[in-house]
């Protein structure tokens, strides 16, 4: 059984950079995904449909040999007012606030559920956390706040401890994009059916 209809509802992550510039994406990608299957595609214009809500357009692909033809509806869900009010907020206020949710993400025991499930998530969400307290801590000693043992700390006030914890974040995200392209050439060199 083929699809001939599909309908795709896609939720836009925290993104301020909005509907313009992900229609612009998806056209960019779909060119790659016609040229890489042969495929003829045609694509529609962003329409606004539910008071701005919600952006849809349609794809029209087509197999080369008209075996096959799919219509696609996709329905771009927008949050750019409320991510473009967030970002108005004073950095403070946004500090503050990460802070609190990643002490209610330890409190109700998130944190421990992600290093099981899958350690490189919560290195992901953890690393800005250690990052900030490193930093805050360093600012602290060149203050005067804290014991004077300002020898770990940098002139700007970065802590050299954070370098080598920054190498083992990239390369691990990083391994897993290596295998990720490595299995993507296997793929695109195979023949196909």
């Amino acid at each position: 059984m083929r699809v001939t209809n599909r309908h795709v509802i896609y939720v836009q992550g925290y993104d301020p950079r909005g509907l313009a510039q992900y229609y612009r994406m998806f056209r960019t990608e779909l060119r790659k995904f016609e040229k890489l299957y042969q495929l003829a595609t045609k694509i529609g214009r962003p329409q606004n449909i539910s008071d701005s809500e919600i952006a849809s357009w349609t794809i029209e692909t087509k197999a080369q040999e008209d075996s096959w033809q799919t219509r696609t509806t996709y329905d771009f869900l927008r949050f750019e007012d409320f991510i473009q009010r967030d970002l108005a907020l004073p950095i403070w206020h946004i500090i503050s606030y990460t802070i609190w949710i990643y002490l209610r993400l330890i409190v109700h025991g998130t944190v421990f559920r992600f290093m099981k499930a899958n350690w490189r998530f919560l290195t992901f969400i953890t690393f800005p956390h250690i990052v900030f307290w490193l930093e805050v801590a360093c600012l602290a000693r060149q203050e005067g706040f804290a014991p004077s043992q300002s020898r770990y700390c940098t002139s700007s006030g970065a802590t050299p401890a954070a370098w080598p914890l920054a190498s083992v974040v990239i390369f691990s995200t990083r391994a897993s994009a290596w295998r990720s392209n490595s299995s993507q050439r296997r793929l695109s060199a195979s023949p196909r059916s």
